[in-house]
């Protein structure tokens, strides 16, 4: 928000900014209110990103996070009000954007006998079947992920044919029978993005430790978030152990990660 935050004179010097300040004095501005109330830093600044959590119970109080339980807690703010909104969409509008996603093939360029892992939808997902189908019928190989316990899914080969079980928070995907595969692309489902490739999923860090694996195995599959465009943020606070995104696809066209662009 600009001009939201205003640092007073002298309450950070230049020297001292980054992570381990604390106890500087702020003014905040909100939007339909007038006042400048005090804002204190209670624990760190999470590096040149401030962000805050305001809530009004007869007085507004600002927290500035860097810790890992912090974070945790912001992120499922922004998770909760995220999915709330997306909720909300009507279904013939979700229908329809989750159509419009198989109208940007080109960016995939040529998938033929490429691995494809996309997911099952569940609640109110942009439904990435109609992209996966398109990209099988350019020679692409579908995959699914299951859930195979509470820290691991795997991904397993999926076509029309294949029976489908419950796999995993309440997501289907292929049996035992299905063949594990390798995603050289994966489709990856969200509950809030930002433009520089920042991710909130909804929790368990499934994505996070498979795309981790992959890497140990020196594979480097191009990671596609799929989304609404409401579910856009300014910047997502991240841990050590979020990885980036390399491009998020919503029904308004692709954005590429800027984290991408540097590299």
């Amino acid at each position: 928000m600009p001009g939201a935050l205003l640092i007073r004179t002298g309450a950070v010097p230049a020297s001292t900014r980054g992570f381990w300040h604390n106890g500087a004095h702020l003014h905040c501005r909100f939007l339909g209110i007038d006042i400048y109330p005090t804002v204190v830093v209670a624990h760190f600044f999470y590096d040149a990103d401030c962000y805050s959590i305001c809530k009004y119970k007869g007085y507004l109080k600002g927290i500035f996070v860097s810790e890992q339980l912090e974070i945790a807690a912001l992120k499922q703010d922004l998770r909760k009000r995220t999915l709330t909104a997306r909720d909300q969409l009507r279904t013939f509008y979700r229908e329809d954007c989750s159509k419009k996603l198989a109208g940007f093939l080109d960016l995939f360029g040529n998938v033929e006998n490429k691995v494809i892992s996309g997911y099952w939808p569940i609640r109110s997902e942009i439904d990435p079947l109609p992209l996966m189908w398109a990209l099988k019928n350019k020679g692409g190989q579908l995959a699914l992920p299951v859930v195979v316990n509470r820290t691991t899914i795997v991904f397993r080969a999926y076509d029309s044919d294949r029976t489908l079980i419950d796999a995993g928070f309440g997501t289907r995907g292929p049996d035992q029978g299905a063949k594990e595969l390798q995603p050289d692309i994966m489709l990856i489902p969200l509950s809030v993005f930002d433009c520089h490739g920042g991710r909130i999923g909804y929790g368990a860090g499934h994505y996070d430790r498979a795309i981790s694996k992959l890497h140990n195995k020196g594979l480097m599959p191009q990671k596609i978030g799929l989304a609404f465009a409401l579910q856009e943020v300014p910047r997502v606070p991240q841990d050590k152990f979020d990885i980036n995104l390399d491009k998020v696809l919503t029904h308004e066209g692709c954005i590429v990660s800027d984290k991408m662009n540097e590299g």
